[in-house]
């Protein structure tokens, strides 16, 4: 289950950085079922332009201090109760703002799941006409394993825990189509049978919530692609928001390129929203060669405070971009480009692109410099197994596929680089090293 890999600059020169990185992406040693279940609350910040503490902060009106101490631990029912009631009104402003009737907002915050995962895929889906019911039903699941694994630690049961995630793991292989499609479950199975102490249960672990982490993201690409993409063939599109090194770029060779050494999510994201708009200005009869620059990009939107230097900041990460500027951005391309005719805002693109920006992207500490210091890698085999089973299993309740292509140049774009390729069927981190 080679879930994730870590491409440190400090390996080959990539920034000339000094940062080593931290991983916090469902990596934490002693816990990582808690931050799982916080991702949601890092997707919807990195969307607000916020850390998780400042939007926790502003949201609950909890002061950062209590939140950096505490997280959202409240004693008091008072308080809570209080608490709860101001959340509720900032659900219900937010969603006047964007034109909900009454009864809608009662209605959508009425439906919306309680548990993460769950609320995620209804957070994700909701910009559409549907909600993703599938997709809410396996982070529904995926919710009770977290917190059924964060009482067994709480109580420290060490057996039950193991049990708990091996049949986890043995009811997922049973569901897989084929064994060559398992996504690593069967050498995590084995892991996991031989830990005896939570200290050797700690890499198991955590490769079982990365693995719980790609199936969430994977259940909302497959039902949102098959509805917002219907004609399209169906194929993941998530993994195409993944940061991505140039071509050129050669890990062993510090003296090589220096500049555009990575295509970042924001970067990614442009490319795709650009593309699907100019394919819907010519009725859907042709995708654009390549894609854009930032000065074509900045021309077809033709916003008046967006201009091309201000795309490279977005892009280049010297600028942090915001779920509502890339709405307003997506508004402008369909108005210049398709005559005024609004696209339904691609939100999972959206969000899924702005959180891998924060998460998978690490810029230098150095003042003033953009330059990335550490880039985290999404297994793209792992990710396609899991999408693959969930098409096959969904297929009766999903919309017939459809067979027209996507762009050669979306295809051919791999999140994971060659060189280390080489690494990832051991599921460890890799180094440049590794594939000399």
């Amino acid at each position: 289950m080679e879930s994730s890999q870590r491409f440190e600059s400090s390996d080959c020169s990539l920034a000339d950085a000094d940062v080593t990185g931290v991983e916090k992406l469902v990596t934490k040693v002693e816990n990582p079922w808690v931050l799982l279940q916080s991702f949601p609350l890092e997707m919807v910040a990195a969307g607000e332009g916020k850390s998780v503490k400042s939007f926790l902060s502003d949201a609950t009106g909890l002061s950062p201090a209590h939140v950096s101490t505490k997280g959202l631990e409240i004693k008091s029912t008072k308080r809570l109760n209080r608490l709860n009631q101001e959340m509720l009104h900032r659900a219900r402003s937010g969603l006047s703002v964007k034109g909900y009737s009454t009864t809608e907002i009662e209605q959508c915050i009425s439906d919306c799941p309680q548990t993460a995962l769950a609320g995620l895929a209804y957070f994700l889906g909701h910009a559409g006409s549907e909600a993703l019911t599938l997709a809410i039903s396996v982070g529904a699941r995926l919710d009770r394993l977290a917190m059924e694994a964060l009482k067994c630690i709480e109580k420290d049961e060490i057996l039950p825990y193991k049990r708990l995630l091996l049949d986890f793991l043995d009811e997922e292989r049973r569901s897989f189509a084929g064994r060559e499609n398992l996504a690593g479950i069967d050498e995590v199975q084995q892991v996991l049978m031989a830990a005896n102490d939570w200290s050797s249960l700690r890499g198991p672990s955590n490769k079982v919530a990365e693995y719980t982490l790609l199936a969430t993201l994977a259940a909302v690409d497959v039902e949102w692609g098959a509805r917002y993409f219907g004609r399209l063939a169906p194929t993941p599109t998530f993994l195409w928001l993944a940061p991505q090194f140039h071509p050129d770029f050669d890990a062993a060779n510090s003296k090589g390129l220096k500049r555009d050494v990575l295509k970042s999510p924001v970067g990614k994201l442009f490319d795709l929203l650009w593309a699907v708009t100019k394919r819907g200005a010519s009725g859907g009869a042709e995708w654009p060669a390549n894609p854009p620059g930032p000065s074509a990009l900045a021309k077809d939107i033709n916003h008046v405070q967006t201009g091309d230097n201000l795309i490279r900041k977005w892009t280049s990460g010297a600028k942090p971009l915001r779920t509502a500027q890339v709405t307003e951005l997506w508004a402008s391309l369909n108005a210049n480009l398709c005559g005024g005719e609004t696209f339904e805002v691609p939100l999972p693109w959206i969000a899924v692109a702005l959180w891998m920006e924060r998460a998978l992207v690490r810029r230098t500490l150095k003042p003033k410099s953009s330059k990335p210091g550490t880039v985290i890698f999404l297994s793209d085999i792992a990710y396609q197994a899991i999408w693959t089973e969930y098409r096959r299993r969904w297929a009766e309740q999903l919309p017939e596929p459809g067979n027209l292509p996507w762009p050669q140049w979306l295809l051919a774009q791999s999140a994971w680089p060659d060189w280390m390729r080489c690494s990832q069927s051991s599921g460890r981190e890799s180094s440049p090293r590794d594939c000399q």
